[in-house]
Order: C-alpha cells, then structure tokens, then sequence
C-alpha cells in the first residue's frame, strides 16, 4: 500500500480502482462495478452489502480469469475461469 502511495503521489491517479482498469477484456467486470474494486492493482475488495442475515452468510463475488489467495487464509485459493463464486461472510 505504501508503495501505491508513493507512486500516486508522483504520477497521480488512485491507489482504489475499478476491477475493469486491471480487466478491461472481460465483459463481465462492467456488469457491477459499484461493490468490487481493487486497492493497489494487487488486492480485490469484495464488500458485504446487504444487511446481515442470520439465515444466509454467503454472498457472491465475480472474479475473473485467474487464481486468487484469500487474504484471511492463505491456504484458501480461488481458483476462477471468470465466474461469480460464493463466498463466506465468516
């Protein structure tokens, strides 16, 4: 982050971008552009937007092409042909 900091400071732009900068191939990252961004070029925010439901902790999250490491579990890979995936709000 610090480094994404640094950077903007002298070329300007933004360390919080839209999933499309980084995919700009991929029709689906246009769909819902308003609760996926990614911070840094290197981590995808997927926010929780609805009101917690007791009876439901998944939600879902499109993530293209690729392999991708949760950051609360290493271990965790998510392993993406371009498709929504259900997540875990736990």
């Amino acid at each position: 982050m610090y480094t994404c900091m640094f950077e903007t400071s002298i070329n300007g732009g933004s360390c919080i971008e839209p999933l499309f900068f980084y995919y700009p191939k991929d029709d689906n990252v246009y769909g819902d552009s308003s609760s996926t961004f990614m911070v840094g070029g290197a981590i995808k925010v997927s926010p929780v937007l609805a009101p917690n439901d007791p009876n439901n902790d998944q939600f879902l999250s499109y993530f293209p092409k690729g392999n991708w490491v949760s950051l609360s579990n290493y271990a965790d890979i998510v392993v993406s042909k371009g498709e929504n995936i259900n997540l875990s709000t736990k």
